[in-house]
């Protein structure tokens, strides 16, 4: 009996000394990890990478995973998970009977399992991990290999579907805390989110998504599935690599389908495979905002509601923790002011924020701001931008009530011009000259006894050579001409 431990021991401390994989994966706050392709098809090339899954961004951890001095031709890896048991992200070589294991560094191990084929699984598309187990899916087959992380045992689960699973591809998944699978298809036009239920071992189709945004997506594959500790799902689009979040309602114990884009993976040139992560809690993902200020002459307050279009993440955003965040120390404030700009200043019972513009604004002013959830989880921050309020619109149609009557021009005048064109006084016409208004020196906003014209009158136009504009006095003030609604 003695030997036996000895020798069972002894196996443990090789299999250890011989691991590569062997530090393991924190279960950073917003932190995921997928798996790209740098070759599509079955015997593509894979990279690993982490992605903050608020943000977006991708941070490459080893490119390719297996290098092609090992001689392997086939160095695909897919239908990853995180497992919580010892830290390791698992997952399984396409068309092989191997299962991979990784560590925070990309290092990792091949691991034989007797129960796998690559005639019987081939190239897998979805997976994941819980408790101890890895889960892979086969296109195609209406069924599941469990392989047992501690004892490499393999159980087939087959699985009903309400409609043949031919008629649509699973490209992820993951697992909520109730033991059950999700993520998103597609049949026909329709989106639909589904759910295997482990315990009956039937598919679901939970409800179509709903939103313009994630039906007007081109791809219909959606490769990267993660579950927060809050069972909100989001899903990834392998085309436009658009994240969607379906938040998750535990009085109902149901999805709202009306999805919202949470984030954009931002590295370029990989084709988005499969997604792993331990249970991640999520901050908001707050969106940039913009203003804009009608008249830069005058000092003038607008209003901002920045959550109008933040998206909360794993729990609902908290209005009172809008906070701005200073240029000169990036320290979060209530009120910043830019010089010569204005003053930003957020009503710390709502979230809206002001912006106050002084008569030296110039457009455009930028400033940042954060939000945090109920439990104080802090977002990365998003930019307000404030310009000068620009818009056109359509000139009036139908027929005109007058015509013009004067024309002035240094070209052969043409029959019924100018009384040709509408609604004029007066029609000046030549391809080489121009008209010149009356220049003056200088015109103050507010009429000044120093100002070159000492009594303005209402509608009166000058070209004002200091300000270098052409000016127009309303009655009580003269205003450069500016760019603005044609009304």
């Amino acid at each position: 009996m003695k030997r036996i431990i000895f020798v069972f021991f002894l196996f443990s401390a090789l299999s250890k000394l011989f691991s590569q994989a062997t530090t393991p994966i924190p279960c950073t706050s917003g932190k995921a990890y997928v798996v790209m392709q740098n070759v599509t098809g079955t015997s593509g090339i894979s990279g690993f990478y982490s992605i903050d899954a608020n943000s977006g961004a991708v941070t490459t951890i080893k490119n390719p995973i297996i290098p092609a001095s090992t001689g392997i031709t086939g160095r695909r890896i897919n239908c990853i998970g995180y497992n919580k048991l010892d830290g390791f992200i698992y997952g399984y070589r396409a068309n092989s009977n191997q299962i991979i294991r990784m560590d925070a560094n990309g290092n990792y191990d091949l691991i034989t399992v007797s129960g796998l084929t690559a005639g019987t699984v081939g190239s897998a598309t979805a997976g994941d991990v819980y408790n101890n187990e890895l889960y892979i899916f086969r296109n195609s087959f209406a069924q599941i290999y469990k392989v047992n992380l501690s004892t490499l045992a393999v159980t087939i689960i087959p699985f009903t579907t309400p409609t043949a699973i031919t008629n649509f591809q699973i490209n992820d998944f993951a697992f909520a805390s109730d033991g059950n699978i999700y993520g998103i298809t597609q049949i026909s036009s329709a989106r639909k989110v589904f759910r295997i239920n482990l315990t009956t071992n039937a598919l679901q189709f939970l409800g179509d998504a709903l939103g313009t945004q994630i039906n007007s997506e081109a791809d219909d594959s959606w490769g990267t599935a993660f579950i927060d500790s809050a069972d909100n799902l989001y899903v990834g689009n392998n085309g436009s690599r658009n994240a969607y979040k379906f938040q998750y309602n535990s009085a109902t114990t149901s999805y709202n389908m009306n999805a919202s884009l949470f984030a954009t993976a931002n590295d370029a040139g990989q084709v988005l495979a499969d997604g792993a992560s331990c249970a991640l809690a999520l901050p908001p993902n707050p969106k940039d905002d913009t203003g804009c200020i009608a008249d830069p002459t005058l000092s003038q307050t607008i209003t901002i509601n920045v959550l109008s279009n933040d998206v909360s993440g794993t729990r609902a955003i908290n209005p009172v923790s809008v906070r701005l965040i200073n240029p000169s120390t990036m320290a979060p404030a209530t009120s910043v002011t830019i010089p010569g700009q204005g003053t930003f200043t957020v009503n710390t019972a709502t979230g809206v924020i002001s912006f106050s513009s002084l008569t030296t604004f110039t457009q455009p002013v930028t400033i940042q701001y954060s939000v945090a959830d109920t439990a104080g989880l802090v977002s990365a921050p998003a930019t307000i931008t404030v310009s000068i309020c620009y818009c056109t619109k359509m000139p009036a149609t139908g027929t005109p009530n007058a015509y013009t009557p004067i024309g002035i021009t240094s070209q052969q005048k043409q029959d019924s011009w100018p009384q040709s064109i509408p609604n004029g006084f007066i029609a000046l016409e030549s391809k080489q000259r121009g008209l010149v208004i009356t220049r003056v020196n200088h015109v103050s906003t507010t009429p000044q006894t120093i100002d070159s014209v000492t009594d303005p009158k209402e509608g009166m136009i000058v070209y004002d050579i200091q300000d270098k504009c052409v000016k127009l006095f309303n009655g009580t003030r003269w205003k450069c001409i500016n760019r603005s609604c044609n009304q």
